[in-house]
């Protein structure tokens, strides 16, 4: 968008933008849009006993009866939490998003600490792979990357770096690799794990899991409605109902 003379001005940040005088050039070409688009609301997701009981075979409790317990009414959309005494072990459900919290502390190595056969980046997507099915997830519903049918991957690394005092050679340990998916729904990508929705698995010694973090609410379509044109975008913009983000 280009407009001639001064800026223009806001009624406030994140506010309503008054476009008067200014002229709107449309220069994008929208492609691969589907035709409209589902709204959804946000239900109470109840997690499948599989996926707890499964969750709870991956952590190792010490005592996964008195875990199970503890974690059961995540089965019926009440948020549950258990944190295991000594070994810091956290696995939590929350419902209303949807979510799913687990952290193993003890999994991911510390800088004096041995660091055991951190799996490369091939090795920890094929154990993020394998976990999804346990979260009652399928490949069908990740992003994927644009005009293609190939998974849209995150990936992060924790690094130590020593120096060698003899040489002054700089060395990198890794301590564990992140693979990160984001949601796919209705053929669109959700912006992430956080309140976009998706799930980011972080792997340590010996392939272990050190923490998972998903966001996948529970959403039920309840009405359809038409993309918009980019005429009538443009045409929106003109008469002022286009907003800034803050």
């Amino acid at each position: 968008m280009a407009a001639s003379g001064e800026d223009l001005p806001l009624d406030r940040l994140g506010g309503r933008l008054d476009a008067k005088g200014a002229e709107v050039a449309w220069e994008v070409r929208a492609t691969n849009l589907p035709a409209s688009l589902k709204i959804y609301k946000v239900l109470t997701r109840k997690f499948s006993a599989s996926t707890v009981s499964l969750l709870i075979e991956m952590a190792a409790f010490n005592n996964p009866e008195t875990v199970e317990a503890a974690l059961k009414g995540a089965v019926d959309g009440k948020e549950s939490r258990y944190q295991e005494p000594g070994t810091k072990k956290f696995l939590g459900f929350y419902p209303a998003t949807g979510a799913i919290i687990y952290q193993d502390t003890s999994a991911i190595p510390e800088p004096n600490q041995p660091v055991e056969n951190v799996p490369n980046d091939a090795q920890a997507l094929d154990l993020a792979l394998k976990i999804l099915p346990r979260l009652d997830i399928a490949c069908e519903q990740l992003a994927t990357k644009p005009g293609s049918a190939e998974l849209e991957i995150r990936r992060g690394v924790r690094e130590m770096t020593k120096t060698d005092k003899a040489t002054g050679e700089k060395r990198k340990t890794v301590l564990a690799r992140d693979v990160i998916f984001a949601r796919r729904l209705n053929g669109i990508n959700f912006a992430g794990v956080g309140l976009g929705g998706g799930i980011e698995i972080r792997f340590g010694n010996k392939g272990r899991v050190g923490s998972l973090r998903l966001v996948w609410r529970e959403l039920e379509a309840f009405k359809e409605v038409r993309m918009a044109s980019a005429e009538q975008i443009v045409q929106s913009l003109k008469s002022g109902r286009g907003f800034v983000e803050a």
